[in-house]
């Protein structure tokens, strides 16, 4: 096999959780927990 190639099946990479059954308010809470300010903003004008 050269380099580049692959062999086999993909594998997912199991580094991150993709399922957070989390709601906004506990992160939100758990975020002014820790004395961080949570921004809820899509965008933000410099």
């Amino acid at each position: 096999m050269g380099i580049g190639g692959h062999s086999g099946d993909a594998q997912g990479d199991e580094q991150f959780e993709i399922d957070d059954a989390r709601t906004v308010d506990e992160i939100y809470s758990m975020i002014l927990s820790e004395n961080l300010e949570p921004v809820m903003s899509e965008y933000i004008y410099v």
